[in-house]
């Protein structure tokens, strides 16, 4: 078997594969310093909580007021209180 004939097509192919390899990871890093160009010049939008910088908000109902958040007709305390936090949102956000 000739040795010699094979070392020089196995070192040709692993050189064309080492060139084609650095060729497509070229490629993938010039795509992503793109796209960090890209994500530097159109800032992204921050979300409406972080502007609102809303602040934890707790209620404690007693037995009396169960109720009015059990109600048959529809959860009114919880719908209002939802209302309010909408309303004070867009109050603050203008």
């Amino acid at each position: 078997m000739p040795h010699i004939v094979f070392a020089a097509i196995a070192a040709g192919a692993a050189g064309l594969a080492y060139v084609s390899w650095r060729t497509k990871e070229t490629i993938r890093f010039e795509a992503a310093r793109k796209e960090a160009a890209k994500a530097e010049i159109s800032p992204q939008e921050e979300p409406i909580a972080s502007a609102l910088a809303l602040d934890l908000l707790r209620v404690e109902l007693g037995y009396g007021l169960l109720p009015l958040i059990n109600d048959a007709k529809g959860h009114r305390v919880t719908d209002q209180i939802k209302a309010l936090r909408r309303q004070l949102a867009t109050e603050m956000a203008s």
